[in-house]
């Protein structure tokens, strides 16, 4: 939905690290935890924390509030 330059952009603004990026984008696809360990080939629970992570880097509690936050730096 978002072209490269607009998530590196993104990225930059929120300082989130390429892994944190991927995870974001994964999220923004609707792709659950399981679909996104698989495709970054490593374990849900990993997965898991680095979402954990990222609600509290971004100041949000879930993946609805996430998405929006990311609309909003768009």
């Amino acid at each position: 939905m978002l072209s490269e330059q607009a998530w590196d952009g993104i990225a930059r603004s929120l300082r989130l690290s390429t892994r944190e990026l991927q995870i974001v984008c994964g999220i923004f696809d609707d792709c659950t935890e399981f679909a996104i360990a698989t495709d970054l080939g490593v374990s849900p629970h990993t997965i898991h924390t680095y979402c954990r992570r990222l609600y509290r880097k971004l100041a949000v509690t879930d993946r609805a509030m996430l998405m929006l936050r990311i609309i909003q730096e768009f």
